[in-house]
């Protein structure tokens, strides 16, 4: 008997939560002109390219290490992280720390036509503590690895949008 409130509901907030029209996030099915994308002037091995390429890997598109294979170059200008303080505390130590991500870059068609550059900027924050090092030097890497994740994903959705309505001319 009392598990029948308990579902009654999960029944009533599941029909509220479809027909408000929720829907879980889904990956984005990316123009056939994205089939096989080349990066230029970054490494495999950088933490935004990896993570793009797991981006890409839920969609029909994916990355190529041969520019001869590719159907799209992602072309990067600029990729660089600064950082600075962001706190001080009363004894001018550094409390909290900022990373600032800053990517300029344009697509590149194999028939010579081009989307417009565009530049990409993300930030986090993290804390310093000088009695606990391994634990700061853990929470820079992980503010790193969230900059290269939004980036990344940033990368993506400007994919996902339709190049033919937005092709430069060549």
């Amino acid at each position: 008997m009392k598990a029948l409130p308990a579902v009654l509901l999960f029944g009533l907030l599941s029909t509220l939560l479809i027909g408000c029209g929720y829907q879980l996030r889904d990956t984005a099915t990316l123009s056939e002109h994205y089939r096989a994308i080349y990066v230029q002037n970054m490494k495999d091995s950088d933490p935004v390219y990896v993570a793009l390429a797991r981006y890409l890997r839920q969609s029909n598109a994916r990355l190529v290490k041969e520019p001869t294979e590719a159907t799209a170059f992602l072309v990067i200008e600029r990729n660089e992280i600064r950082e600075r303080v962001a706190v001080v505390d009363p004894r001018a130590t550094a409390r909290e720390f900022e990373l600032t991500q800053v990517m300029d870059f344009y697509v590149e068609f194999k028939d010579g036509r081009k989307l417009a550059p565009r530049t990409l900027t993300a930030s986090r924050a993290y804390g310093y503590d000088m009695k606990n090092v391994l634990s700061s030097v853990g929470n820079e890497q992980q503010a790193r690895n969230e900059l290269a994740d939004t980036m990344a994903r940033l990368i993506y959705y400007r994919l996902a949008t339709d190049p033919e309505r937005e092709w430069l001319a060549p």
